[in-house]
């Protein structure tokens, strides 16, 4: 849960019975009270109880893929995968350039643990997710799912370099699709690090169905292509400060119980002396105080997410520069933010960075759908599709350049300067470009 690091030493006087003055970065509104930002808060309809996180109806039994990824987790622990399977499905399989033999290993390893990759499947293909958690336990809520959904991905996504090596490349599609359902059933969870393992599992999905339709560029293959990325619908990051903001407001009301448990909450449990507590205690106005900048920062974050991608990352930016501000000059007011407040600054990048990664795939398969039909490469985007994608990064639609019998499809990325110049070797590339033919 804490994701945000801070050099906010304990052993500063907690001796404040007061807030310190609530002064906001330039263009931001300052906090106000607990009570007035908690209002805030609920005309927002940003929650802060566990109770509001409970699904609405909740999901149907037979709906629920949550119980099967739990039988994976069972089913892994009774049967795990031995640490040279693992480097075969996990690891040499997986790359473009893997071996006959090591197609054939994994291969073999498939056809060996069917009812593995079975529970997989059978899970992607249920409609929904909800690990129904109990949101109440805070810090102690663990998230062990996590770890094997994104095994779960490198495993289909092996799968599918398989069956396309082996030709059966329909089916490789149809196992990227399920990947896209893996990654959105790990989004489920209102909580930044679900979100992050969306991102990760579907940067495996989107590779493999490029990877395949690299290799066959047909008219029937541009549309599988189509259909599978059409399974790859990320969830707005803004959905992940629900969870957040819910996590804050427990361990605020774990401090009201239990002053002693600002130790427990921060990892400080320090030294004690002849029965003294190690560390001062925050007193109720400062443990409000720093209550109502929790509130406050999730709420500036929730609506700055949910603005189009310049003005919302300008937003997003001044927050956590405001966050950090204080931490650096120790302001008590953002004593528990210090641990508890995670950094969204790269998580909304990543967000778009996955949307864009999406609509550069759907815009290459109907580049490359035109091209079988019409044996030439079309001359605009909207002349082979009904929708260009819209670049997240500016809101218009995606670049696409014919350049001789090539084409380049890419967006301008975080810094909106970009051209769709070829990626250098061995350098940081952080903006999304699909060039054909080649890398």
């Amino acid at each position: 849960m804490c994701l945000h690091s801070a050099g906010c030493g304990l052993g500063v006087a907690l001796l404040l019975a007061a807030p310190m003055a609530c002064v906001a970065g330039p263009g931001l509104a300052p906090p106000g009270t607990l009570k007035q930002e908690i209002a805030a808060a609920r005309r927002a309809g940003l929650p802060l109880t566990p109770g509001e996180l409970a699904r609405r109806p909740p999901v149907r039994a037979a709906d629920n893929a949550a119980p099967l990824y739990r039988k994976l987790d069972a089913l892994l622990m009774a049967r795990p995968i031995t640490q040279e399977e693992a480097d075969i499905v996990e690891g040499r399989a997986l790359k473009p350039d893997a071996s006959v033999a090591d197609i054939a290993a994994a291969a073999a390893f498939f056809a060996r643990r069917k009812d593995l990759m079975d529970l997989i499947h059978r899970a992607a293909a249920r409609p929904d997710c909800d690990f129904q958690r109990d949101w109440s336990l805070g810090p102690s809520l663990l998230f062990p799912e996590f770890s094997r959904l994104r095994k779960a991905g490198r495993l289909l996504s092996c799968e599918a370099n398989v069956q396309a090596c082996r030709g059966d490349v329909a089916g490789a599609m149809r196992t990227c699709a399920a990947i896209g359902k893996v990654a959105r059933h790990a989004s489920s969870d209102p909580y930044l690090i679900a979100h992050l393992v969306d991102y990760a599992i579907e940067s495996l999905g989107m590779s493999r169905i490029e990877a395949v339709l690299r290799a066959h560029p047909t008219e029937a293959m541009a549309r599988a292509a189509s259909a599978a990325i059409a399974c790859y619908r990320t969830r707005p990051v803004g959905e992940a400060i629900r969870g957040e903001a819910v996590m804050a407001m427990v361990c605020v009301e774990m401090l009201r119980k239990d002053p002693a448990s600002l130790a427990d909450l921060t990892g400080d449990t320090g030294s004690r002396a002849n029965g003294a507590p190690a560390r001062p205690r925050l007193s109720p106005a400062m443990v409000d105080a720093n209550a109502a900048y929790l509130v406050w920062y999730f709420h500036m974050m929730a609506g700055a997410l949910r603005q189009p991608y310049p003005v919302g990352r300008r937003t997003v930016s001044a927050v956590q520069a405001e966050v950090d501000a204080r931490t650096a000059r120790r302001d008590m007011t953002t004593l528990l933010g210090a641990f508890l407040l995670p950094v969204f600054t790269q998580a909304g990048d990543q967000a778009a960075r996955a949307a864009a990664q999406q609509g550069a795939l759907r815009a290459m398969a109907a580049a490359l759908e035109f091209r079988a039909r019409h044996t030439a490469l079309p001359s605009t985007l909207a002349s082979c599709m009904k929708a260009v994608p819209t670049d997240p990064f500016d809101g218009k639609p995606m670049r696409y350049r014919v350049e001789g019998k090539s084409f380049v499809i890419y967006s301008v990325g975080p810094t909106g300067k970009y051209a769709g110049a070829p990626k250098q070797p061995g350098q940081p590339f952080r903006e999304v470009v699909l060039r054909w033919p080649g890398a």
